[in-house]
């Protein structure tokens, strides 16, 4: 059995191994050489678009196979934008030589052992914008330090130990950055979520509470509902037909009494023009009485048609109502199931709101 001695003896034979390494690591002296051995560990670079010259150098899949010294070799490559190193070997010291990218805009270190100290390294990156840092070391004294990088956009902490206090400072001193999670605005949108969650399950279950009243007081009546819809709507048309009949009746009233009025007027104007002629004179006083009682006979079919066209309103309003109930008891079952799920997707809503802010205090 090995003795704890000959273990310790070989722990520091490694580590002075692995020192003596990075100590005699040679980077990169050109492009392609770099290329090279970035392929070789397992990463990619790629343009950051089409017609861009800006690269991203991506080594989220390479795994502890990318170590510090590794991160030297990217600097003989031209604008190297974006550097995803999640889940690398990489540790604070590495930091320093990113920090020599002068335009790395997005830097990904997810699930690395980044700490507080390698943040300091970073103060050279003015125009970095996104910074990942989920599952890493980080703490509250480490975000003061991200508060000099000027055109800091976007900022992902989760799984760390950062507090909600250091975040709001943070987003005080820099507005213009986002931070995720940001528990204080998380908290408030997930109030509101829950407010509007409640409000729709409110309005769900009074939607059911009609259904089930369709389906408990309607349901039975359907053969009825349905024997009554077609009685209404036979009254609804024959009201109406009978409305139009009584229009065109209007309509022709008061045609023969715009005639007769007219012929009235011409037969009042020739009897002007001759005073004395007493034929004249009772021609136009009986053309004037025609034309009163043919005025009196459009307004009556006038008021009629009124009348009909008000009846038919009713019978139409009357027969809408009944088809409404009828349709109401035939789909009252399948519409209940609908309403059902309904109430528990909206019971759901209302539990994943207040879950949401359970995890934003």
């Amino acid at each position: 059995m090995m003795s704890l001695r000959l273990i310790g003896v070989l722990l520091l034979f490694d580590c002075g191994l692995a020192a003596a390494q990075k100590a005699n690591y040679q980077p990169a002296k050109t492009a392609e050489e770099a290329l090279a051995r970035i392929e070789s560990l397992g990463g990619c670079v790629r343009y950051l678009s089409r017609g861009s010259d800006l690269l991203e150098v991506d080594f989220q899949f390479a795994g502890d196979r990318v170590r510090d010294e590794h991160l030297q070799d990217l600097l003989v490559l031209p604008h190297v934008a974006v550097l995803r190193l999640k889940q690398t070997a990489i540790t604070d010291i590495g930091l320093i030589h990113v920090a020599k990218l002068p335009k790395l805009l997005r830097l990904q270190l997810d699930e690395t052992a980044i700490t507080d100290a390698g943040l300091t390294h970073l103060k050279p990156l003015e125009d970095l914008e996104s910074l990942q840092l989920y599952r890493t070391k980080v703490t509250d004294s480490g975000l003061k330090h991200l508060a000099e990088l000027p055109k800091l956009k976007l900022l992902l902490v989760g799984d760390t130990v950062v507090t909600a206090r250091a975040v709001h400072e943070l987003t005080q001193s820099k507005p213009q950055l986002t931070v995720i999670p940001n528990r204080a605005v998380d908290l408030v949108r997930a109030e509101i979520i829950e407010r509007t969650s409640i409000s729709l399950l409110e309005d769900a279950r009074t939607a059911l509470a009609i259904v089930q009243f369709d389906l408990d007081e309607l349901a039975p009546h359907q053969e009825y509902l349905k024997q009554f819809e077609e009685v209404t709507r036979k009254q609804a048309e024959s009201t109406k037909a009978a409305a139009e009949d009584l229009k065109r009746k209007r309509d022709e009233a008061n045609k023969l009494a715009s005639d007769a009025e007219r012929t009235a007027q011409e037969a009042l104007k020739q009897s002007s023009v001759k005073p004395d002629d007493a034929n004249l004179g009772k021609q136009a006083e009986a053309k004037q009485q025609a034309a009163t009682t043919a005025k009196t006979t459009a307004d009556q079919a006038q008021s009629a048609y009124a009348d009909a066209q008000q009846i038919a309103e009713e019978a139409k309003v009357e027969a809408d109502t009944i088809r409404q109930l009828h349709d109401r008891a035939r789909n009252a079952k399948k519409k209940l199931e609908i309403a059902q799920r309904i109430v528990a997707g909206s019971q759901q809503r209302v539990m994943d709101a207040q879950r949401l802010i359970d995890n934003s205090k």
